[in-house]
């Protein structure tokens, strides 16, 4: 089954020191290991605790940073819908109590997330830019659930990912090695804690150290609340959407003075003149006319976002450094 989930990669991308990396360890959490009710990761993976405490050590002694990532459920509108599909599985409250053995350090970020993936409207990816990070190294807990998620959401933003395989854990093994299988390679590559081991002393440092995030645990009013709070910004952020709304592009400090930002700049100018145009000719009468044509925006160029992984990180670090 494993080998019928691989894709066929003869020649896959051979494991490099290259860019400045971080660990991120995902949801290593009392709710889903020592608390379980069923137990089936500790089962199943009985050596977890003591290859990732000797992982993280390992990061600690040659100075990669360790970024934390919390699941805080409580209140996110997912849950409900969870415990009725799984109501074995999910019988605790998901809060963001540690294992001792995977606890943050003084001065390692602790990440609070709603969601299966650690990125979701959380501080992680700019926790990440600001240290200028360029590879991450994934591990925790559940592998084929947020381990995934989180893996696949630092991939869709342009960061080299490494998932320490012995060093995560789901609630049995044929679904972790399913996980991997279908995903090694192709998204991400896999590593042993012995790999990186022999990786790690070869790796460089971040250009800054992590700095604490603001600790910000909703409980579950305040958590709703948000959520409520967050889909009305971003309805009204869609309903004002500018009319040159491409030219807002976060990448455009990346581009700089390309020949795709002259193209935007110069299509956005002709679009503004149109509209000018239409509204003087349309006049009194032509209201209705000119705010349909104030709505229109120019094409999109799909040559107008980065082609390479520097420029997609230079622009992530304009937009993080903006949005702090």
């Amino acid at each position: 089954m494993e080998a019928a989930l691989r894709l066929p990669n003869p020649s896959p991308a051979p494991l490099t020191a290259d860019g400045r990396a971080a660990l991120i360890v995902v949801d290593v959490q009392t709710c889903w290991w020592s608390l379980s009710p069923c137990g089936l990761a500790r089962a199943a993976f009985p050596n977890l605790p003591q290859r990732t405490a000797a992982l993280l050590a390992m990061a600690r002694v040659h100075g990669v940073p360790i970024v934390h990532v919390r699941a805080n459920y409580e209140g996110s509108p997912h849950v409900a819908t969870m415990r009725r599909l799984n109501p074995s599985l999910n019988t605790v409250p998901i809060l963001p109590d540690s294992e001792a053995w995977a606890r943050e350090r003084p001065g390692e970020p602790v990440v609070f997330k709603s969601t299966f993936d650690g990125f979701f409207r959380t501080e992680l990816e700019a926790c990440l830019c600001r240290m200028g990070v360029t590879r991450v190294l994934v591990c925790g807990l559940v592998t084929s659930a947020c381990v995934l998620s989180t893996a696949l959401g630092a991939f869709h933003r342009g960061f080299d990912v490494l998932l320490v395989e012995d060093c995560c854990a789901d609630r049995s093994v044929a679904r972790h090695q399913a996980t991997v299988a279908m995903y090694a390679d192709y998204c991400f590559r896999t590593a042993s804690t012995q790999d990186v081991s022999e990786l790690l002393p070869r790796l460089r440092a971040p250009s800054r150290a992590p700095q604490a995030l603001p600790v910000h645990i909703p409980g579950r009013a305040g958590a709703v609340a948000a959520g409520e709070k967050a889909a009305a910004e971003a309805a009204a952020e869609e309903a004002e959407e500018a009319p040159l709304a491409c030219e807002v592009d976060w990448c455009s400090a990346a581009r700089g003075a390309s020949p795709g930002a002259e193209s935007t700049r110069s299509t956005a100018a002709a679009a503004s003149s149109s509209h000018e145009a239409v509204s003087s000719a349309a006049g009194s009468g032509g209201a209705a006319a000119s705010s349909q044509h104030s709505r229109r925006t120019p094409s999109w160029s799909g040559q107008q976002r980065p082609t390479s992984p520097a420029s997609a990180h230079a622009g992530r670090a304009t937009h993080a450094a903006h949005a702090l």
